[in-house]
């Protein structure tokens, strides 16, 4: 619409036509012109005025990649947002996992717990918006099997018992299940 700033219309005469404005949808400042506002009786001047559409907030964004196991990158994922901009992930407390992050890769020192919270970026029509600080959960790592090396000896003897595999640095424990009638 339009308004007279200055003096008034004489008589009957009227404004035809409509002011206009350049193209576009995207979030930005657009400039607004006469148009084809007209009247044959007047010169008809615009006061530079812009239209401005601005970035709107996105829907809420969720880490969705929560649990993991020790030992084992965690790929972490999440949803929500809207438009076309990226995910990123922030370790907010390292917590009891101590947990960082390389690469989109949630890596823990050990089980335990630490927040993530995901940030899906800016783009043209759209702020940045983020989740919350998000608990993840890191379990601990099964083992690989163990086997006992050491499975006979001499009766009265002492056998020196040995073990290989499993994982980690941990040291093996003995004990005796069944002392059998050996």
């Amino acid at each position: 619409s339009y308004t007279i700033t200055s003096g008034s219309l004489y008589g009957l005469d009227t404004l035809t036509g409509a002011l206009s404005r350049v193209p576009g949808e995207d979030a930005g400042s657009y400039s607004i012109t006469g148009g084809t506002l007209s009247n044959p009786n007047y010169v008809i001047a615009v006061t530079p005025i812009n239209f401005v559409i601005s970035q709107v907030a996105q829907s809420a964004v969720s880490l969705t990649t929560t649990n993991g196991v020790y030992a084992t990158g965690l790929n972490l994922e999440a949803s929500g947002g809207s438009g076309p901009g990226t995910y990123s992930f922030a370790v907010i407390s390292t917590g009891t996992a101590g947990c960082s992050i390389i690469g989109g890769v949630l890596n823990a020192t050990a089980a335990g717990t630490c927040t993530v919270a995901a940030t899906r970026a800016a783009s043209t029509n759209y702020l940045i918006a983020s989740s919350g600080a998000t608990t993840v959960t890191i379990v601990k790592a099964t083992q690989s099997a163990i086997s006992l090396t050491s499975t006979s000896g001499t009766f009265n003897t002492n056998i020196l018992l040995s073990a290989s595999g499993g994982s980690g640095s941990g040291s093996y424990s003995f004990s005796i299940a069944d002392a059998g009638t050996a």
